[in-house]
């Protein structure tokens, strides 16, 4: 969701200076015109527009004048297309600019414009000033540009092209750090009008693109917790999980990324997921074709088995928790570094039964592929292998193959063969870990 630049196949056919003069000077319409449009063409150039030498020259509060132009909207458009790409720039201090020299209040009203193609490239020009950062982005909010877009969003509900514009300038406006306040999202008192009224429509669309661009928006604001509880009662998690079964990864990954920070609340937001249905998907896709999806299922997953003993229980009566297992052993390292965290979080809830189940499926030969691998993985392994020892304590005596492998696996660093050593403590087998290096600096820690 970073800025965009819009690109035109015409090259220029005047100098920069010569567009500028041309523009600030007081010729014909037609000439102006001419002029704003060759410099839009120079502002389009991919590679290193000249965006320092136009705002140097003057002619930038010019260009935002003619936004207030509305008898002249094809001068309006031509400057609007010019100033997005400005304030698309990589470089913070071009959008800046544009916005101390005035930009947001006609950016605003053209919001309102009845004319699509204008409507569309103020919400893009805007967009792309809310991608800079939380303070223009603030700027934006407080100068009314949600309850606009909100509005033009239902003015032009049945046009997938503008609405792709409109959901991406929506998705960058919920992205930047700190998130914007609950309260503007909440419908207006006596209405249903409101940000997630809206995104809930957007998800209805036919567009992909559209979906996406809703899916990612509320990924970025359930990173925040403050939203949570909110979208819950907006009713977006249905919503969501319907989105599931669009077979597209770009609509899929996000809308999990959304799911998972859900997930991560309390046991609460965790049982609205569960009573949605959200596993019956999940166990579909845990097969899908897609590496990125299966990925992303078992990244959502592992928070439920983080959950309390009662959703670990759903989750393994759902079949998932048994399809994850065939994800751990035969698939993509990538899943399986991930079903791994499902797996040994589902051990960690003590139920000696689904314990049992996991060990029946043949889980140690996987577990010793990641351990030896990943650092990370070593750990979440170690643990869970206590609590298959709290749960069964003999289990080691006689499997000195998989005491030895869980030896090596420690072998990481110092506070894996710490815990190594306070399994084999606690539970009084007689192997005991190699040598002990010199201790590990706590930054060299930080980095493993």
């Amino acid at each position: 969701m970073t800025a965009v630049t819009v690109s035109d196949e015409l090259v220029p056919t005047t100098s920069v200076a010569a567009a500028v003069e041309a523009v600030m000077s007081n010729e014909k319409a037609s000439t102006v015109v001419s002029a704003t449009c060759e410099l839009r063409r120079w502002l389009s150039i991919r590679h290193k527009p000249p965006i320092d030498e136009i705002l140097g020259s003057g002619v930038v509060p010019r260009l935002i004048q003619f936004l207030w132009m509305t008898d002249s909207p094809c001068l309006q458009f031509e400057s609007l297309w010019a100033l997005t790409n400005i304030c698309g720039s990589k470089h913070s201090a071009h959008p800046k600019a544009t916005v101390d020299m005035g930009i947001i209040p006609p950016l605003i009203a053209l919001v309102s414009s009845t004319n699509m193609d204008i409507c569309s490239q103020a919400i893009w020009a805007v967009g792309n000033l809310c991608g800079d950062g939380h303070v223009i982005r603030d700027l934006v909010v407080d100068q009314g540009f949600l309850p606009a877009l909100i509005s033009a969003i239902e003015r032009f509900s049945d046009k997938p092209p503008f609405l792709k514009t409109a959901s991406w300038a929506l998705a960058n406006l919920c992205r930047a750090k700190p998130r914007p306040s609950v309260s503007l999202f909440m419908p207006t008192a006596g209405t249903s009008a409101g940000v997630f009224p809206t995104l809930i429509a957007l998800f209805h669309s036919n567009n992909n693109d559209v979906i996406s661009n809703a899916a990612w928006a509320i990924s970025y604001l359930c990173r925040s917790h403050r939203f949570i509880d909110p979208i819950l009662s907006a009713g977006l998690v249905p919503v969501l999980i319907h989105v599931l079964t669009i077979d597209d990864a770009n609509v899929q990954v996000p809308t999990f990324k959304a799911l998972h920070h859900i997930g991560a609340g309390n046991d609460a937001q965790t049982q609205a997921l569960l009573e949605a249905n959200v596993l019956q998907v999940c166990d579909h896709l845990l097969k899908s074709r897609k590496t990125v999806v299966r990925t992303a299922t078992c990244f959502f997953l592992s928070n439920v088995a983080a959950g309390s003993s009662e959703q670990v229980r759903t989750l393994f009566n759902s079949g998932c928790l048994t399809t994850v297992i065939h994800n751990l052993k035969a698939d993509k390292m990538k899943v399986r570094k991930e079903a791994c965290w499902v797996v040994c979080n589902s051990i960690e809830s003590g139920a000696p039964d689904i314990t049992d189940h996991i060990l029946s499926l043949g889980v140690w030969d996987s577990f010793f592929a990641l351990g030896r691998k990943y650092p990370k993985m070593s750990t979440i392994i170690l643990l869970a292998c206590r609590k298959i020892l709290s749960i069964h304590p003999g289990y080691l005596q006689g499997r000195s193959d998989i005491l030895e492998s869980l030896r090596t696996i420690a072998e990481h660093n110092d506070d894996l063969r710490l815990l190594f050593s306070a399994v084999v403590d606690e539970y009084g087998t007689e192997t005991r870990p190699g040598p002990r290096s010199p201790p590990c600096s706590s930054q060299n820690m930080d980095a493993e």
